[in-house]
């Protein structure tokens, strides 16, 4: 079941930042938070976390979020804590995820700035 993206002031910049290829993954979303390079990376780090959210639960049980705590309590990297409890590969999560806010944001299109074609007399 996907979820439809709430009404949020972050929308613009999700969608800008999508279509632009410059959203944050797994291996650089604390950056967002720890260190952002811009009050935009901050506000993206916490779109993206809800977002990551909602791909995880996608067909899952709220279980699974406790899995992944514990996996990285118990010392696993990123790469491990997903191979072990979402049983796909990182680089494959990320695919899924990455298709998944692409699905969301299409929903989103009007958000973008609109560009007028070029006239036939230019």
């Amino acid at each position: 079941m996907r979820r439809q993206a709430p009404s949020l002031p972050w929308n613009p910049l999700l969608v800008r930042r999508q279509a632009a290829g410059t959203l944050l993954d797994l291996s650089n979303i604390d950056f967002g938070f720890t260190r952002p390079g811009s009050c935009e990376d901050r506000t993206l780090a916490y779109c993206q976390a809800e977002l990551y959210v909602q791909y995880i639960l996608q067909g899952r049980e709220e279980q699974v979020l406790r899995d992944l705590l514990a996996a990285y309590q118990s010392g696993l990297t990123t790469a491990e804590a997903v191979r072990t409890v979402l049983n796909v590969s990182l680089d494959e999560f990320e695919r899924g995820y990455q298709e998944y806010v692409a699905s969301v944001t299409r929903s989103m299109a009007d958000l973008l700035p609109q560009v007028e074609p070029p006239s036939p007399n230019s």
